[in-house]
C-alpha cells in the first residue's frame, strides 16, 4: 500500500501498554536497577576485552546516566534565533556573479561566440 502524501502513516500514534504489561515493568524495575548495579560494578564485563559487547556497555552506560541525572538537552542556545533573508544573500550572489560575467549564461554565450 503506498504512502499517501501528507497522511501520517501512524495516525493513531502508538498505542499505550497494557495494564498488566505496565504493572510487570513497575514490579520488576527493582530487579532491573540491582542487575544494572551488579553489571556497573562487574570489572570483568568492562574494556575492550571485557566480557560485555562494548556497544553494550555504552549503552548501559547511557541509560544509567539518564535515569540518574534525567536526559540532555537537545541544544542550548544563548542568543535568539537570527532570521536570514535567503533572497537577498541569492541575489547578492547573482549580483555578484553577473559583475564577474561568471553567470552560466554568459559563459555559454561566450563559447557559442568563440565557436562561431
Amino acid at each position: 500500500m503506498p504512502w499517501v502524501k501528507g497522511q501520517s502513516g501512524n495516525p493513531g500514534g502508538r498505542k499505550p501498554l497494557p495494564a498488566e504489561v505496565r504493572e510487570a515493568i513497575r514490579t520488576n524495575g527493582e530487579k532491573a536497577v540491582a542487575r544494572m548495579n551488579q553489571l556497573l560494578n562487574d570489572d570483568e564485563a568492562w574494556g575492550r576485552f571485557g566480557w560485555m559487547d562494548q556497544k553494550v556497555q555504552i549503552r548501559l552506560l547511557e541509560v544509567a546516566q539518564a535515569r540518574a541525572y534525567g536526559h540532555k538537552p537537545m541544544a542550548e542556545i544563548d542568543q535568539p534565533a537570527q532570521v536570514v533573508d535567503a533572497g537577498s544573500i541569492i541575489r547578492q550572489v547573482y549580483d555578484g556573479m553577473k559583475a564577474e560575467g561568471t553567470l552560466p549564461e554568459f559563459r555559454n554565450s561566450r563559447k557559442a561566440s568563440e565557436t562561431d
